[in-house]
């Protein structure tokens, strides 16, 4: 479960990577002729580049799942196409460090107390170091 909440709350950060990279496969949205909007927590629309990155880390769930669907209907951009396009950018992929490192929001990096038994899955909700 771990896993998944990070992963969620870090996907937005990802696609802003993907976008703002000089050599991202989504750099063409950067200047798309209608800028992709995002409602973030305090029920404001704004441009999603416009976010800062600790509005991105705070949008609720089901924004952040409408994503893809709404990137589909506003550009025509597969599943398949935004996943290849994200995969170098994901926290999963990347690692939880790199990812706080690249964010411009003074965040420390979460501790996480383990028990002795130190059970298989506990490596795998850490990710990368």
């Amino acid at each position: 479960m771990f896993c998944a909440a990070r992963n969620l709350k870090f996907y937005p950060i990802a696609l802003k990577l993907a976008i703002e990279s000089n050599d991202g496969p989504l750099k063409f949205l950067e200047n798309s002729g209608s800028p992709f909007q995002i409602e973030h927590c305090t029920g404001i629309r704004k441009p999603f580049l416009e976010c800062s990155d600790w509005e991105l880390l705070n949008l609720s769930p089901p924004t952040v799942l409408d994503i893809p669907d709404r990137l589909y209907g506003q550009y025509g951009i597969s599943q398949t196409y935004l996943q290849n396009a994200l995969n170098n950018y994901l926290v999963q992929t990347i690692g939880l460090q790199t990812m706080l490192q690249s964010l411009d929001v003074n965040l420390n990096q979460p501790q996480v107390f383990v028990g002795t038994t130190r059970h298989y899955s506990w490596d795998k909700a850490a990710g990368k170091s």
